[in-house]
């Protein structure tokens, strides 16, 4: 099956769909689209995607658009058992957390990173409170499991590690969330993990 993945090099949604496709082994092209320059939003894009959105993969079967839905689209074709397991109750917990990516992840670190990174106007003050909030949730998590589920990473931690590695960007301090800080470190050393630029840096 060929793949072709519209993305934005320095995007955190973008980089997990490159981690878990060099996990399975699986090649694809890339086209980047230049979010700074407001390419998603021109003609030629549209006409791929009409939300103008990246990321967004380009399948045999059609195109797939949100980088969390691409994630379960390829898990659960290349990745049965380990990146997507056959219960529904452990397939549930990591849709909890799919969902905590998308959610809580989304609106605060992520957003305190495009502003800081890209000068993009946000509503600063409720992304800061989103983002100190899910932190602690997360780190009394990490507090008492070494994984975000089961006992190895999985698909749950890497939709949640890129923008949380990348915290320094956002110009948000983790050092009141060693738990946080500790998973990091974990996951970067997660046998043929992929990091994007900054991830390498400290959290």
């Amino acid at each position: 099956m060929t793949y072709t993945l519209f993305g934005f090099p320095p995007s955190g949604n973008t980089h997990k769909i490159r981690m878990l496709m060099n996990f399975l082994n699986i090649e694809c092209d890339e086209v980047n689209i230049n979010l700074k320059n407001g390419e998603h939003k021109q003609a030629a894009f549209l006409a791929i995607n009409p939300r103008g959105q990246v990321p967004a993969l380009q399948t045999s079967e059609g195109l797939i658009i949100d980088s969390h839905a691409i994630l379960v689209y390829l898990a659960s074709l290349h990745g049965k058992g380990k990146w997507w397991p056959e219960s529904p109750l452990e397939q549930a917990r990591l849709m909890e957390w799919i969902s905590f990516s998308a959610n809580e992840i989304h609106s605060g670190m992520a957003s305190l990173r495009k502003h800081h990174r890209l000068g993009i106007p946000i509503a600063f003050e409720h992304a800061l409170q989103v983002t100190e909030n899910s932190m602690r949730l997360l780190d009394k998590h990490l507090s008492m499991n070494y994984w975000l589920v089961g006992t190895e990473f999985s698909l749950a931690d890497l939709c949640c590690l890129p923008y949380l590695a990348l915290a320094h960007e956002a110009q948000f301090d983790l050092t009141p969330f060693p738990n946080v800080q500790a998973w990091i470190a974990r996951c970067k050393q997660v046998p043929g993990i992929t990091l994007m630029p900054g991830m390498q840096a400290p959290a």
